[in-house]
Parts: structure tokens; C-alpha cells; sequence
């Protein structure tokens, strides 16, 4: 089967569901979400019950290279302060480590932790001002 069609598994639906409770702390403004199945269902559960009212399916989130993610979040517009990303591995585990200070505990942490399915990372940008400029210096995620 076309790993795109892989459809979430009962354990998946069951992750995402437990992810609802951590996510209500923040105000989702915008879900980016890769095309492949069982992230698109992710996303669908997710957004129904925060209410987010915007939802983007991007095809070019799947496999994609942190350098790519990183393009596509500095396209977003600066209104849309906390943005959800829904998307794959190794990609957006890369992506994670590229934002945040190689130097930090965060960074270690994250390391050592690994990027398992249904894992979720925050990352505060206390100093961006505006989307586009996420790719030039180096922020620290917290």
C-alpha cells in the first residue's frame, strides 16, 4: 500500500485524542497538515475539538526536508501567532533540532528523546516578529 494511504491506526486515533487535553493550552491559529492519510485524520480530530478554524493540506509536507518545512512556516502569515505542524519523520524531527539552540537542554532533551510518532515539541519565539524571518538567525525553543 502507498504509505500516503496508510490510514491511522486505533492507536493513532487513541494519540491524537490524548494530545487534545496538552494542545487546549495553547490557541491554535492555523493546523499545517501533510496530505498523507493518517495525518490529514490526525489533524481532523485535533481541529474539531480545539475549534481551530484554519486547516491547510500541504503535499508538500510529505517527506519533506526541515528546509522545506522551515520555507513553508516562514510563508505563513504573522497573524497566525501559533501555528500546528502535522507532518512526518525524519523531516520534522530535523526541523525541531534546526530551531532550537544546539547548546540548550531543550536541544538535549530532544535528542535523547527522540521524535516517536504522536510526540509533540513546542517552540517559543518570544522575538520573531513575523513568520518569514524564522530561517535567518537561530531561535531558541522552549
Amino acid at each position: 500500500m502507498d504509505d500516503r494511504l496508510r490510514a491511522l491506526t486505533n492507536h493513532g486515533i487513541h494519540e491524537a485524542e490524548e494530545a487534545i487535553p496538552f494542545l487546549k493550552n495553547y490557541q491554535i491559529d492555523k493546523i499545517l497538515v501533510s496530505s498523507a492519510k493518517r495525518t490529514m485524520q490526525t489533524a481532523e480530530i485535533i481541529q474539531k475539538k480545539l475549534m481551530c478554524p484554519k486547516f491547510e493540506i500541504l503535499p508538500e509536507l510529505y517527506a519533506s526536508s526541515s528546509s522545506k518545512i522551515i520555507e513553508i512556516i516562514s510563508k505563513q502569515d504573522s497573524k497566525d501567532q501559533i501555528i500546528l505542524v502535522v507532518a512526518h519523520n525524519p523531516g520534522i524531527f530535523n526541523t525541531a533540532l534546526k530551531l532550537v539552540e544546539s547548546s540548550s537542554l531543550e536541544y538535549d532533551l530532544l535528542i535523547e528523546s527522540g521524535m516517536p510518532t504522536a510526540k509533540i515539541v513546542t517552540l517559543n519565539f518570544p522575538e520573531l516578529k513575523h513568520w518569514h524571518d524564522i530561517g535567518s538567525p537561530v531561535f531558541t525553543g522552549t
